[in-house]
């Protein structure tokens, strides 16, 4: 087993102090529910390691010795794989939880609020969206 799965619980443990999503629950959400504290410490240590990873090559981008740069680089993409992994078992928990697999354009709001929001209109639709709709038949 790796490392990182061997330390992912040690991990989810040592998160003491979740952090809140900022967003309100909009009038055009749809509440579901409200998340438990296994997917807040998972939210939380995802935004804990997305940070790391950000600042990792952030740092990189000012490293005049070129390997050290590619060093720092190497860090930031570990990081930032690990925290998509996380974001990742995250959703897989909460729609575990919720039963809400097929549902798409889920949120998760201040106070912890798990809202499906309406669809984007199509022209909000940006470039590389997995879920976009095929475009209107003229």
């Amino acid at each position: 087993m790796s490392t990182f799965l061997k330390l992912m619980p040690i991990a989810l443990a040592e998160v003491k102090q979740y952090h809140e999503p900022t967003n309100e629950v909009a009038p055009e959400d749809t509440v579901i529910g409200v998340l438990e504290n296994d997917h807040k410490a998972l939210y939380t240590l995802w935004l804990q390691t997305k940070r790391e990873a950000d600042l990792k090559g952030v740092e990189a981008r000012y490293e005049s010795d070129p390997e050290e740069r590619e060093r720092m680089n190497g860090k930031a993409y570990e990081l930032g794989a690990k925290a998509q992994c996380v974001y990742e078992l995250m959703w897989i928990a909460i729609n575990d939880h919720f039963g809400v697999w097929p549902k798409m354009f889920l949120m998760i709001r201040k106070g912890w609020v798990l809202v499906q929001t309406p669809p984007p209109k199509q022209s909000q639709w940006r470039f590389g969206w997995p879920f976009a709709p095929p475009p209107e038949p003229e």
